[in-house]
């Protein structure tokens, strides 16, 4: 069952009581993402027709503004879903959020692709890049030291290293 996040339309109607309009504005973006995130997730864990209820009341409530970027952003995950159609009024919406999504995930895979780093990445060896990978990914350093099979004092003195050679300070 999809959760009970109250529409847009029933903050209007004053269920959100003394909400300004930036407010509501900012309730209606939350809404929106938190019901784009929950379809990501029914479709993760295999509950399709829960998947689809939730991408269509978020689709309600995006399709009038064109509001694309939700449904972009979560592409990964709700790309076959996306795929299946029927989604009435809002297929052009679904048309665009999916050509945004195939962009944005062929320059995502392009820009970790080790032909396109950055250029102070290519002064980093490939375990260091894989070290970087891990802190980015905001891993701790005892998840660190199990993935790279180090005690964790090694992995604190590689992070150090690391900080150092890209000139990262505190």
């Amino acid at each position: 069952m999809v959760a009970d996040i109250p529409s847009f339309a029933d903050v209007q109607k004053g269920k959100q009581r003394g909400a300004s309009s930036t407010g509501r504005v900012r309730y209606r973006d939350k809404a929106l993402h938190v019901r784009v995130q929950m379809a990501a997730a029914y479709g993760l864990y295999g509950q399709p027709a829960e998947a689809r209820a939730a991408l269509e009341q978020a689709l309600a409530e995006a399709a009038p503004d064109g509001f694309w970027m939700p449904l972009t952003e979560n592409y990964r995950y709700l790309a076959p879903l996306l795929a299946q159609g029927g989604w009435g009024s809002a297929q052009p919406l679904v048309e665009r959020a999916i050509a945004l999504g195939q962009r944005y995930e062929a320059r995502r895979a392009q820009l970790n692709s080790s032909a396109d780093r950055p250029a102070i990445a290519a002064a980093l060896t490939e375990k260091e890049l894989a070290l970087a990978r891990l802190v980015a990914q905001r891993r701790t350093n005892k998840e660190i030291a199990e993935t790279l099979h180090l005690s964790e004092g090694t992995v604190k003195q590689y992070i150090n290293q690391l900080y150092a050679k890209l000139d990262i300070k505190d």
